[in-house]
């Protein structure tokens, strides 16, 4: 396996291992919520991300683009060891520089804007709260400066491991400040300690494994500063467009339906979002790799990179929406109770829009890593029409009205452009790209969606949580099957092959 290949390899396996965390810590935190607090306090608690999740917007494209110049400088031929550091560093330290004075704007304004919208919506005694969370979103968007690089520099399964560790320490003391009485105020606390060690944990990390960077001395830079600046806005757009798409529906909720409403949708669109952070994260594990060989010029590795992305990120998704779609009911009963289901309907139209959303977001991060940002206008576009349509659906359709509109505001816009000029910039038949990836997905999640119907007629006599445990071990079973045969070419059927015969010579050499 080469040098690349094992990079990507452990960056997946350290993202599998950060998303299994995330998923954990998720449905743990939802389920204390709904336990420790009432339910218009816990919806309060549900905004707080949500707003969390719009500072984190304020990266303005930074983060991606800095990773990006990064790798274009490791993959430059004809430049001195030396230079390259030089230039990486300047880069690093712009960057800093940049992150430390947006992440106080940011604290400052957003302190007084979150104070003013609770208050308006009748929630005026979380103020300490949000003032300790607001803490923890800028102590996040400041530590972007080292994941960044880190990212850049090709070291993918660092930056996930930390966020992992942090993750699991913010979980434990939200844990123990909860069952001590705090409330939201322990529930902001542990989210400011969490982003906190995640910053000075990445900083260690980046100038331990990298020490260079402490020996050249890396400069501020106007020019850098301004070689940055256009590609990151344009990130930064097209990121502003998935924020209004993805995560308004809590603040609709709130102004429409009140906070009460929130947890239950909350619930739904946890499990579902995490089914995608799962399948993108092969994705964004191979996007420095993507770079770097673009800036080498080998557009067949990138080409390659990109079938397989969208073939192995697909069948994930496919494989784990499939099962959800079926014993999504179940789930949420179990881990929440019956009455805490937002219902069938909003859990299927959203597993469906993140399925298409999966397959948009493979091509864009491809031509994106390339340097092509070329996605911002119509993404804001398809935020602008999301919000509007979901602010006059919610009114008719309750919780399905939400989700209704981020459907429709996808598949009329992102879900068909972004693979249309993905496949035009790399000069691939419309056509070919049917059948060689299309039909293969269409037959997989056929098959997968029956294997799930008939796992539950099959299973439905047993408990629940043994049904479901049981299916869901089935269902990944077929799904490994599947994507051996339809969707690995020969090449990677013969190295998956030479790996078991190592292992069995191994084992064998070893009884």
């Amino acid at each position: 396996m080469s040098p690349i290949a094992k990079k990507i390899a452990f960056g997946i396996l350290s993202g599998g291992g950060l998303t299994l965390i995330q998923i954990f810590v998720s449905l743990v935190q939802i389920r204390l919520v709904v336990e420790f607090l009432p339910d218009s306090l816990g919806g309060v608690w549900f905004l707080f991300l949500t707003f969390g999740l719009y500072i984190s917007f304020f990266d303005l494209g930074i983060s991606p683009t800095i990773s990006r110049e990064i790798s274009f400088i490791r993959g430059t031929a004809n430049v001195s060891e030396p230079e390259k550091q030089t230039q990486i560093a300047d880069l690093i330290q712009t960057n800093l520089r940049m992150f430390q004075i947006i992440a106080l704007i940011v604290f400052v304004v957003g302190l007084f804007a979150g104070e003013g919208y609770f208050h308006a919506i009748g929630h005026e005694g979380v103020w300490w709260a949000w003032f300790v969370f607001m803490l923890g979103a800028s102590f996040n968007l400041w530590g972007n400066a080292n994941f960044s690089a880190l990212y850049g520099l090709g070291n993918v399964a660092e930056e996930r491991v930390i966020r992992s560790v942090t993750q699991i320490i913010g979980l434990i003391l939200s844990i123990v400040l909860l069952y001590l009485g705090f409330d939201l105020l322990g529930l902001a606390f542990a989210w400011t300690l969490q982003n906190s060690l995640a910053r000075v944990i990445g900083r260690i990390v980046l100038y331990r494994r990298y020490p260079f960077l402490r020996e050249v001395q890396g400069r501020y830079s106007k020019e850098l500063l301004k070689k940055i600046v256009m590609p990151s806005l344009k990130w930064a757009i097209t990121s502003l467009g998935a924020l209004l798409i993805l995560n308004t529906g809590n603040v609709i909720i709130s102004i429409n339906l009140g906070t009460e409403k929130i947890p239950s949708y909350e619930a739904v669109v946890k499990i579902v979002t995490t089914l995608s952070t799962l399948s993108i994260m092969i994705i964004n594990t191979s996007t420095p790799f993507v770079s770097n060989a673009f800036a080498a010029g080998k557009i067949e590795d990138v080409k390659q990179l990109f079938t397989r992305n969208v073939k192995l990120g697909m069948a994930l998704m496919i494989s784990l929406v499939s099962f959800i779609a079926v014993f999504g009911r179940g789930i949420v009963g179990i881990w929440l109770g019956e009455e805490n289901f937002a219902g069938e309907l909003v859990l299927w139209t959203l597993l469906l829009m993140l399925t298409l959303e999966v397959h948009h977001v493979i091509h864009a991060t491809v031509i994106m890593a390339c340097g092509k940002v070329i996605f911002h206008w119509v993404a804001i576009f398809a935020g602008i029409f999301n919000v509007i349509l979901a602010t006059v659906l919610v009114k008719h359709y309750d919780l399905w009205g939400v989700a209704l509109a981020i459907f429709l505001a996808q598949i009329l816009t992102n879900n068909w452009y972004a693979p249309y000029k993905t496949l035009r910039f790399f000069k691939m038949s419309i056509r070919k790209y049917i059948l060689s990836t299309g039909l293969p997905l269409t037959i997989y999640s056929i098959i997968g969606l029956c294997v799930a119907v008939g796992l539950q007629l099959v299973t439905q006599g047993l408990p629940s949580i043994l049904s479901i445990v049981i299916s869901f071990l089935c269902c990944i079973a077929v799904s490994v099957a599947l994507t051996y045969i339809l969707l690995l070419n020969e090449k990677d059927k013969d190295a998956i092959k030479a790996v078991f015969t190592k292992w069995r010579l191994v084992y064998g050499t070893n009884r």
